[in-house]
């Protein structure tokens, strides 16, 4: 996040500027501090890097702000890295810079004055919500609010909309609001020079403000106003057994370790065709590991898919390894300072056969080959 420092920026100003690693994106962080818990929204600004941007910073002699990010893993690069400047020319700003969270509805805030289309023009608005769960794996997939056991979006039903006082702002009123962690509306807008304009907001009411009071509202649905406990997955330790395949007497070991710097000690072992083997990873890194034999020539593809399996809800349970037929052999995701030992049989076929973890986003770094001869 890059805090609005600069004059040149009088829109935002008092807001800070989220910078995206994985989109190549950039967002306006909107902070509402008067609740009994701070609440935050993001609207998205439009233009995308060439790389996954990290830092930012506003100039201090032309007060614009000036990005630069870099390409690694799990990001929608097409460039190795980028150097960009992101300026504010003047002119209108349609976009929303303040909002606050009500048990029936947003109040949103904006820059320009705006005009009623309809009074009631509900059409020109959208709402869904959803929520997401807590645990050890990278990010979450999106879970129902009023199915909880099951994925997806949920719509809002927006009642009415209404121009308040001051002409820049409008209270979308949403009477079966619960406290969620997103709120997702899409907005359809007029200003008072007649140019018409979309505008995103996503919201995590969680702790809303009681009830915003007018004639014109409809009265508050009743529904569970306490968050409650946030989704959390099973975080109790599983005890996992230290070795899996079939013991066989006399096989040979393999040491393998994890070390930092998303490495293996070895990438290159050797063994006989059809030799029976005890691959043993150890891992003396700060981050879990696996370690997963693929066919020779498939790293990237079961790579990719593992990829795909943040979108799924039990990838842990399966230790992110894809369900594939060029998946060989594995040793299961294992904790910093721990270990497990895999038997298992070599190929009977000479070649190279890529080893590879496949924890999100390590397999491009962490790579090895077993030589089979």
């Amino acid at each position: 996040m890059v805090e609005i420092t600069s004059e040149q920026w009088e829109p935002f100003a008092g807001s800070h500027v989220g910078l995206s690693y994985g989109a190549n994106a950039h967002y306006l962080i909107l902070r509402d501090g008067t609740s009994k818990r701070p609440q935050g929204a993001v609207v998205p600004l439009e233009g995308e890097f060439l790389a996954g941007v990290m830092r930012g910073a506003f100039h201090p002699k032309d007060g614009q702000l000036y990005t630069v990010g870099l390409d690694g893993w799990g990001d929608y690069s097409t460039q190795d890295g980028c150097f960009h400047r992101v300026r504010y020319l003047g002119g209108k700003v349609r976009k929303p810079i303040g909002f606050k969270a009500h048990e029936n509805g947003l109040r949103i805030d904006f820059a320009v004055e705006l005009v009623a289309k309809t009074g009631k023009d509900i059409g020109n608005f959208f709402a869904q919500q959803w929520n997401y769960e807590y645990g050890k794996r990278y990010g979450s997939p999106e879970f129902s609010v009023n199915n909880p056991d099951s994925l997806g979006h949920d719509p809002v039903p927006v009642r009415s909309v209404k121009l308040l006082d001051n002409k820049k702002s409008i209270f979308v009123e949403m009477p079966a609001l619960k406290p969620v962690m997103q709120l997702y509306l899409r907005m359809k807008l007029r200003d008072v020079d007649g140019v018409e304009f979309s505008a995103d907001l996503f919201s995590s009411p969680m702790y809303p403000h009681p009830p915003y009071s007018a004639d014109w509202l409809a009265k508050v649905v009743a529904t569970n106003r306490d968050i409650g406990a946030l989704r959390t997955e099973n975080t109790k330790p599983k005890k996992k057994p230290d070795w899996s395949g079939k013991i066989t007497e006399g096989a040979r070991e393999i040491l393998i370790k994890t070390i930092s710097g998303l490495k293996y000690d070895k990438t290159l072992v050797e063994a006989k065709k059809g030799e029976t083997l005890v691959l043993k990873l150890v891992n003396v890194d700060a981050m879990p590991h696996n370690l997963v034999i693929v066919k020779p020539g498939t790293a990237q593809k079961v790579g990719d898919a593992s990829f795909k399996m943040l979108n799924d809800p039990k990838a842990g349970e399966k230790d992110y390894v894809p369900d594939l037929s060029e998946v060989l052999h594995f040793v299961p995701v294992i904790d910093p300072n721990t270990q497990h030992s895999l038997h298992f049989t070599a190929p009977k076929e000479a070649g190279d056969y890529p080893f590879i973890c496949t924890f999100p986003g390590h397999w491009i770094a962490m790579q090895g080959i077993l030589r089979i001869k």
